[in-house]
């Protein structure tokens, strides 16, 4: 007949790289880091399965902006690392908590043997990401242009939203193992 089992698990990466999806370019770190419970049904008792669950994310994306032939493209301004200090922001995963969804092949409590290869698909809605970002404008820029280089923020905050709408849902793909003793 149909069985359950409750799965633990936790997944953690660290990754950096240059990204430049929108006028400016970043330095970025993506940091995964998840906590997932969830409950498999294995319709007939069989190793296929359906999972749902939870899954606790602090996923994070950290970005330094970088010059460009010693400039910084934000928005729709063009300025000289002297003008702009720092350009420093995060991209969060909007839901600390989110609901996880899959479909899967393993069966970690099988009576065949002492080793099981488990392997699913599925998805963790995020939900809308939460994008910060913030200029230092240099000591010597006059008020007004650090008042537009301060919009062409909010200009590339927007770009950046644009980007990373996507990432309201994240694919999981998850391949483990399970030892019976």
């Amino acid at each position: 007949g149909d069985s359950g089992v409750v799965r633990l698990a936790h997944s953690a990466l660290n990754h950096s790289q240059t990204v430049d999806d929108t006028d400016a370019i970043y330095d970025s770190k993506l940091k995964l880091n998840n906590t997932s419970a969830t409950v498999d049904w294995h319709p007939g008792g069989n190793s296929f399965f359906l999972s749902a669950g939870a899954v606790a994310t602090s996923n994070k994306i950290d970005v330094v902006g970088v010059t460009n032939s010693g400039r910084f493209d934000i928005g729709n301004g063009s300025y000289t690392a002297a003008q702009v200090g720092s350009l420093r922001g995060s991209v969060e995963a909007g839901n600390g908590i989110a609901p996880y969804a899959g479909i899967g092949f393993g069966h970690p409590v099988d009576d065949g043997g002492r080793f099981t290869l488990l392997f699913d698909l599925g998805v963790i809605l995020t939900g809308t990401p939460k994008v910060g970002l913030a200029a230092t404008c240099g000591a010597t820029v006059p008020q007004a242009t650090c008042a537009q280089i301060q919009a062409d923020v909010q200009r590339e905050i927007g770009e950046l939203r644009e980007e990373v709408n996507q990432l309201e849902v994240w694919p999981v793909i998850n391949l483990g193992f399970a030892f019976r003793f």
